[in-house]
């Protein structure tokens, strides 16, 4: 049993299975090669068991991965990071300042001065002062005092709604705007009012229009009528006033048609002499009447009911729908104008709610919301434009953070092996940073190539894969707006440092394959040069062994010039090299981009 030191964290590692020569690091998963014995530190002694040592983590690296998770949206894992991070360092102010970004689901820290949420009633907040330098509790209380102002200017226009409300859309307005800040001030209870009083509203608004219709001759509006007060039961005098609108529109229906303008359904009897009725006839005329009110009030629910569901409700929904997609509420307004579905103009609507919510979150460079809502609307406008525009934003954002060990996307190419759906993002580990310029690799081999074409002599400056990558990939994989960051470099071709192969002629180019002593130089070990290639990769040919790894291709030459170098799937550099039209070996492009 040995501690060694890991390359990759820095944690100490206690292993009992490094005969094989390989061990795993605990903290990061790693896996690395034995250091020589001059390396190894003393055999484990009960010390180990301290509580001090059982801590042996790097912070660093938590808190660097902790914010490329929470700059690519994985709240919940840059979340865990964090916590990691301050169990183990309970006085880093930062651990507890992602921690609050991470709960309150930002992915930049300038977005907390837009939050509607104090920040000071977050429980991280008060760490954040109590360990934080200067310049961070500055920081934070400029935020702090920004949501409070958030707030405040939120709840003012919901009073201001609410006071100036009388129509029912006017109400609801506000209540929406309550229900965002439901524990400042009296928010809870004016969202309770002002769903009542939207209510109110909404029974004034048909009573009124009940009690004009009451009034008229026209026995179509005193159907209406009766339907209106039929909806809103036990409301004013809604009961007494339908009561007098069946009894105006039973008298206007026993009239003659020369009395009634509207009534062409009416038959024409002509002139009849009046006889004075019997008992017997008096009782059948009172049946006959009764049984056509019976009739007619049962026509008119039917009538009430169809109107209420087919017209009046559509429209009422519509109505709210515009009204909450003019207040921002664009959510909301989407799925009313889903369910309306073909009513007047929701279906394009809908869209336009859509596109709508996504350019809000661009111009709030919330650039990964935007990304996802204008690829779900593609088709809408400048959606598909847009949707790579974001993308691009949200990359060019990450790249701007970057730090040499941490993984970025840039650019986007095929991998999942699916060609009928949209290129997949490429992940790039930064290598190094020099100035306002940063040494991106591909995570995985993304393709399959040839080195050259035919088995002859060569070097990278007349080899086939410097031609493909530098015209197929680059094309392929980088639009416009990420080529302008792309820097063209100036590669040196050096002879093989162990037999002397000659390299041939420097170039200048855009993408370029690892030299071998970058491979070396650049990867602290064999684990850490390992790559695998991806589904789409393997279709196109690449060989992968037990370990799912593969071989990759550098550019210096091998033990011959009809050989190249590469790195074996255990992440050894390989010297020897092999044939330069081996159809097996994968391909991790390399870039040098400028950093925004």
């Amino acid at each position: 049993m040995a501690v060694y030191k890991c390359k990759m964290c820095g944690a100490s590692v206690i292993a009992d299975n490094s005969d094989d020569g390989f061990f795993k690091c605990h903290n990061c998963n790693a896996v690395q090669e034995v250091p020589h014995t001059d390396a190894v530190s003393e055999p484990v002694t009960e010390q180990r068991t301290s509580l001090e040592q059982k801590t042996d983590v790097n912070v660093s690296v938590l808190l660097n991965n902790a914010f490329v998770a929470l700059k690519s949206g994985s709240f919940g894992n840059a979340d865990e990071l964090f916590s990691q991070a301050v169990n183990a360092a309970p006085e880093n102010a930062y651990g507890y300042f992602g921690k609050l970004m991470a709960e309150m689901k930002v992915l930049q820290e300038g977005e907390l001065s837009r939050s509607t949420v104090i920040l000071e009633q977050n429980p991280n907040y008060a760490k954040i002062l109590r360990y934080g330098d200067e310049k961070l509790r500055q920081k934070l209380s400029y935020y702090n005092e920004q949501s409070k102002a958030n707030v405040e200017s939120l709840y003012n226009n919901a009073n201001a709604r609410y006071l100036n409300a009388s129509e029912q859309n006017d109400f609801i307005a506000a209540a929406e705007l309550f229900d965002k800040i439901p524990d400042y001030k009296d928010s809870k209870q004016k969202r309770v009012d002002c769903a009542q009083k939207a209510e109110y509203a909404r029974k004034d608004e048909i009573y009124n229009t009940a009690c004009q219709e009451c009034t008229s001759n026209n026995p179509f509006a005193l159907e209406n009528a009766i339907a209106r007060f039929n909806s809103i039961p036990g409301w004013r005098d809604s009961d007494e006033k339908k009561a007098q609108a069946i009894y105006n529109l039973n008298s206007l229906t026993a009239q003659s048609p020369q009395n009634n303008p509207s009534a062409e359904k009416y038959e024409n009897y002509g002139d009849y002499e009046p006889v004075e009725e019997t008992a017997s006839q008096k009782a059948k005329n009172k049946s006959a009447t009764l049984s056509i009110i019976v009739v007619i009030v049962a026509t008119l629910l039917i009538i009430s009911i169809i109107l209420g569901f087919f017209v009046i409700l559509p429209q009422i929904n519509y109505n709210n729908a515009v009204e909450m997609m003019n207040n921002g509420d664009y959510r909301g307004a989407y799925e009313i104008f889903s369910e309306l579905d073909e009513y007047k103009d929701s279906y394009s609507k809908k869209y336009e709610c859509k596109y709508k919510e996504a350019s809000d979150a661009f111009a709030n460079e919330d650039y990964k919301t935007a990304n996802e809502i204008f690829s779900q609307i593609e088709n809408y406008e400048d959606s598909e434009k847009m949707a790579e525009k974001s993308l691009f934003m949200l990359h060019k954002t990450a790249l701007s953070d970057a730090k040499a060990g941490s993984v970025i996307q840039f650019g986007a190419y095929e991998q999942d092996g699916d060609t009928g759906n949209e290129k997949e993002p490429i992940d790039w580990l930064v290598l190094d940073i020099k100035g306002n310029r940063a040494l991106l690799v591909s995570v995985y081999a993304l393709d399959c190539q040839k080195y050259n074409n035919q088995k002859i002599d060569v070097t990278w400056a007349n080899s086939s894969i410097r031609d493909w990558l530098n015209d197929d990939f680059y094309k392929d994989a980088f639009s416009p707006d990420y080529q302008d960051l792309i820097l063209p470099t100036d590669v040196k071709t050096p002879d093989n440092p162990k037999h002397g192969t000659e390299g041939g002629t420097n170039t200048n180019d855009k993408v370029f394959l690892l030299s071998y002593e970058e491979a070396d130089t650049y990867f602290e070990s064999n684990a850490a040069r390992k790559a695998s290639p991806t589904e789409y990769a393997k279709t196109r040919g690449v060989e992968t062994i037990s370990t799912q790894n593969c071989w990759w291709w550098l550019r210096t030459p091998g033990i011959y010039a009809v050989d190249v170098c590469g790195v074996h799937d255990t992440g050894a550099v390989d010297d020897l090299g092999c044939y330069v039209n081996n159809n097996q070996a994968g391909v991790r492009p390399a870039i040098w981009v400028t950093i925004p």
